[in-house]
């Protein structure tokens, strides 16, 4: 969805244009890991309705034309959003703040007696 989301923020192609492209386009994002897609981009021809992940741009990949993705800045926009963790003061507001955990007496297995 952030590829999509890039697309129709960044680039102002309306969703109905990708029509055709979709399921390649999210079939690309859900099974490439995200290192191999942040060296890489997203090729989308809307007129062939097709998309496909490329490593390297090439002038004849454009044919009637073709819109450009650069995943690097969609994969670190959102390693960053989820490596933004909130500080610990703004959890004590939910209904079980974070307690520290102290380890008592010898780690047993579960369902098992010593």
């Amino acid at each position: 969805m952030a590829v999509v989301r890039w697309i129709v923020e960044e680039i102002g192609l309306s969703v109905g244009a990708l029509k055709g492209a979709e399921r390649s386009i999210f079939e690309i994002c859900g099974g490439e890991q995200w290192g191999r897609l942040a060296r890489g981009y997203l090729l989308v021809k809307p007129a062939e309705n097709e998309a496909r992940f490329i490593v390297a741009v090439f002038e004849d990949m454009v044919g009637r034309g073709a819109v450009v993705v650069p995943f690097a800045p969609i994969v670190a926009g959102i390693r960053e959003s989820l490596f933004d963790v909130a500080p610990e003061e703004d959890q004590k507001s939910f209904p079980f703040p974070p307690m520290e955990v102290q380890e008592k007496g010898p780690l047993r297995a579960a369902g098992k007696r010593p």
